[in-house]
């Protein structure tokens, strides 16, 4: 049996409708393991699910010590929203 574990929530919000994106921010060379993450956005009021848009060529910017990385897009109007990070595990 699976089940998802909500390892961090955070509100956040949009205050003009727009494309936007999900960033990773992180040290240069080191192994980040997102395949074990999930990411979920959902709009507050109506409990609507934000759908996610894997950026394929993954568009990066890097300094001396520390990169960022698009890791996802997304549509969304005005509004504030939840942000969850989760895992799913198997029992």
């Amino acid at each position: 049996m699976n089940y998802l574990i909500v390892m961090m929530r955070n509100f956040f919000t949009i205050y003009n409708r727009g494309e936007y994106g999900l960033w990773l921010s992180g040290t240069l060379f080191k192994n980040h393991h997102l395949e074990i993450f999930g990411i979920e956005i959902v709009n507050q009021k109506t409990g609507e699910y934000i759908p996610l848009k894997r950026n394929l060529i993954h568009t990066s910017i890097n300094g001396f010590k520390t990169s960022r990385m698009l890791l996802y897009t997304f549509q969304a109007e005005e509004g504030t929203y939840i942000i969850s990070f989760t895992s799913t595990e198997k029992l």
